[in-house]
């Protein structure tokens, strides 16, 4: 099967396990990435784990949109997944946009009849998501602990304050471990407010045959029912 991940955070740290369970299921798991996902998942320290747990993994940055194509359309993948999917995403889909590769993989997929799953990252009227490392400007004193301590560069600090450059960070959260002043905080669950136009572009999907799902575990379950059959319900 195969697994896209677009440019959120919602879901990325656990993404691995998810797709382990699909492995230990007994499923060969591909995974792509936008750019921006691939970008998201270097932020949030999950690249180095999804790069291990994939059979094969496709970048935007390369030349992978053919060749992934036409995989969908010879019926390579039993499934296909994008999650997260950006708001973003689900309206290109929806549109018939294809300018990345999950939405040149979605698009094939509506073409080919091929099961797609969606967990959009906005869905209800309220979504849970997850920061990045910030900096609480209250807190920090500039006392250039983290910055000294960052394995990449990529903190400094700028008029007194640590700032974090996410064209560097690597998501160790080393940073946040460090300082003396709690003025760092990695992974913090945030709520966001969806708006009644997103909503509707996830129905839409949903009426051009798309299966809509609401976390990385019933993602797990249509993937396992749709290649193999049957449920097989994670082990306590």
């Amino acid at each position: 099967m195969l697994w896209c991940v677009t440019g959120s955070g919602t879901w990325i740290k656990d993404l691995w396990r998810a797709l382990k369970r699909l492995r230990r299921a007994g499923l060969v798991v591909d995974v792509c990435m936008s750019r921006a996902g691939e970008e998201v998942a270097r932020i949030y320290g999950a690249l180095p784990e999804l790069a291990m747990v994939a059979n094969e993994l496709f970048l935007d940055r390369l030349a992978s949109g053919g060749r992934l194509a036409g995989r969908v359309a010879s019926g390579r993948y039993c499934a296909v997944v994008i999650a997260p999917a950006t708001s973003n995403t689900v309206a290109k889909i929806v549109a018939g946009i294809a300018d990345t590769l999950p939405t040149t993989v979605a698009s094939q997929c509506v073409k080919s009849g091929v099961p797609l799953i969606v967990a959009p990252s906005d869905y209800g009227e309220r979504a849970l998501s997850t920061a990045p490392c910030t900096v609480d400007p209250r807190r920090c004193v500039g006392c250039g602990v983290c910055a000294s301590s960052c394995p990449v560069n990529a903190i400094s600090i700028v008029e007194g304050v640590a700032r974090i450059d996410y064209s560097r960070c690597v998501g160790t959260g080393i940073c946040a471990a460090i300082c003396p002043r709690s003025a760092i905080e990695c992974w913090r669950t945030i709520v966001v407010e969806v708006p009644r136009a997103v909503l509707e572009l996830v129905a839409r999907l949903r009426d051009m045959g798309v299966t809509i799902v609401e976390s990385l575990d019933e993602a797990v379950e249509r993937v396992l029912e749709v290649c193999l059959g049957e449920a097989h319900p994670e082990p306590p």
